[in-house]
């Protein structure tokens, strides 16, 4: 059941669960447009977003990101699966 109304793409209810998982890798922004970064090198980190139910609120946004490994694991990482018919 949504808690709130949906966002413009039709999702409800995207932050506070847990960190969600991107496919991005983690760099520093640039003032060019990029679309899909690759990986910098070996060993690079991949993006994670948006908080989690083990974190303050003010950490539960969109534009909180960090990167981890892409084997890490943890209880309040994992990723997002949307189906819209």
């Amino acid at each position: 059941m949504a808690s709130f109304a949906p966002n413009a793409w039709w999702l409800y209810d995207m932050r506070g669960n847990a960190f969600e998982r991107g496919l991005d890798w983690l760099a520093d922004y640039s003032a060019a447009e990029a679309a899909d970064p690759v990986a910098l090198a070996p060993g690079a980190s991949r993006v994670y977003r948006g908080g989690a139910y083990t974190y303050y609120g003010k950490h539960c946004r969109s534009a909180e990101r960090d990167g981890c490994f892409p084997g890490f694991t943890r209880k309040n990482l994992g990723l997002r699966v949307v189906w819209r018919p």
